[in-house]
């Protein structure tokens, strides 16, 4: 089957607050709900978004009123590397979104918000088996297996 890509924008969740409740869902099912964390654990997060820092923030992709996916710039991701910040995380797009250029243009998106603030490195961690996929957009693998999880990083300025 052959799609044709869904046009859509990144906003800032500040802009967008509507779509709180929905990227606070996802991101719960997908990471936290098996941790034993509540969904209002990560709406609380979440809304440290909404706040007028810089970092935290969160960005979401749409079209229109339909969420597509969302991805946030945290100060740090991995207890276990503190060192290293900001990072970009949990980058979910909607599974009817994927394959669309979405999780790409939302990583580029958060790059660009970085590059905004002054930062000169950002920092991911994924799981072995999305390692490639970071790697063909340009993140640099700088370590592997640190609690399961590979770390790569990328300057601002590429």
């Amino acid at each position: 089957m052959n799609r044709t890509a869904t046009p859509f924008q990144i906003s800032d969740l500040r802009t967008e607050p509507g779509f709180l409740a929905i990227v606070g869902e996802r991101l719960w099912q997908a990471w936290w709900k098996e941790d034993g964390q509540t969904l209002e654990d990560v709406l609380t997060l979440l809304e440290d978004s909404l706040r007028s820092k810089p970092i935290p923030t969160t960005l979401v992709a749409h079209a229109g009123e339909r969420f597509m996916g969302t991805v946030s710039l945290i100060v740090s991701d991995m207890d276990e590397r503190v060192q290293y910040s900001p990072w970009l995380a949990a980058l979910w797009v909607e599974a009817e979104s994927r394959n669309e250029g979405v999780g790409a243009a939302l990583l580029t998106a958060g790059m660009q918000k970085a590059k905004a603030e002054g930062v000169e490195r950002v920092y991911l961690c994924a799981v072995e088996e999305k390692s490639a996929y970071y790697g063909r957009l340009g993140w640099e693998q700088i370590e592997t297996d640190v609690g399961g999880m590979n770390i790569f990083m990328k300057m601002s300025k590429e």
